[in-house]
């Protein structure tokens, strides 16, 4: 493979690892909690179960219906990263130089038969996703700032003040369009 691949591949695993924390910065503003406990309660819980735990959460604690929406556009957003990048973190990768890279994906045994398909992958592809995961975390960073502007939170008023949001919620939330 070569070293860009690596490096959208790293690039990946960072963006990934900062939604994950954005997703339990979100959890911790919403329970109040300080980010250390939050740590200890989720250290070893998946995205998956976190997002299953936010998904039942926030709608019994928050009443606003514009946060509500937003929340509701945002998570399977939020999904979707995760499906994409345990695409390319967990997947067989195949190269034969110079040709373009494939990996396995989705290898399955069902009713006696082995099924896996291949794909051909780009940096390019990856680093797509990257960046839609690191939109998606900053969308999870946003929805705790307006939280704290409403009222709801004061999880983050120490260390982010002097932050400034745009005064409403977007609508339909989309960091732009998914990768195909």
């Amino acid at each position: 493979m070569t070293d860009q691949l690596h490096r959208s591949l790293g690039h990946l695993s960072v963006a990934y690892a900062e939604l994950e924390d954005r997703i339990k910065d979100l959890l911790a503003a919403l329970i109040q909690q300080d980010r250390r406990t939050i740590e200890i309660l989720t250290c070893r819980t998946s995205l998956l179960s976190l997002c299953d735990i936010l998904n039942v959460l926030f709608p019994e604690k928050v009443a606003d219906a514009d946060l509500l929406e937003f929340f509701g556009e945002l998570m399977p957003q939020v999904d979707w990263c995760r499906v994409e990048r345990n695409k390319y973190i967990h997947s067989s990768w195949f190269t034969q130089e110079p040709s373009i890279p494939y990996i396995r994906s989705d290898p399955q045994v069902r009713n006696g038969n082995f099924r896996d398909r291949w794909e051909a992958m780009g940096s390019g592809d990856i680093r797509d996703t990257a960046e839609c995961v690191e939109e998606t975390a900053t969308g999870v960073f946003e929805l705790i700032m307006h939280m704290q502007q409403k009222g709801l939170t004061d999880y983050l008023a120490d260390t982010f003040t002097g932050w400034t949001l745009p005064e409403k919620l977007p609508r339909n939330f989309k960091p732009r369009d998914k990768p195909t």
